[in-house]
């Protein structure tokens, strides 16, 4: 009787290839989708060496992609949740300094 249901492999498989090829269409290295996607800079990483991986982590970088797919029709592709000046000014009030 053939397998008709996916194994780990499988989906592991149809998660990085998706992201490979978003990442040749947008430049995006791994660590920056899985941060913007999961908020987890190392899980790709961790999901190519072969860890385990959820379903809904599974689920929320497939919906992440097809949120931030490249369109031909618009120039910008991509937002990122928290800008870098947003992060330096949380950061440096979170110290006590004030800029």
């Amino acid at each position: 009787m053939p397998d008709i249901y996916p194994n780990d492999d499988t989906i592991r498989n149809a998660l990085l290839a998706r992201v490979r090829s978003f990442m040749q269409l947008t430049g995006m290295g791994p660590s920056i989708i899985a941060r913007e996607a999961i908020n987890d800079p190392a899980f790709l990483t961790r999901v190519a060496k072969g860890h385990n991986l959820t379903l809904r982590s599974y689920q929320r970088v497939m919906d992440w992609l097809d949120d931030n797919w490249p369109n031909p029709k618009r120039k910008k592709t991509y937002e990122r949740k928290n800008p870098k000046s947003t992060r330096r000014k949380r950061r440096a009030h979170k110290n006590g300094r004030r800029r």
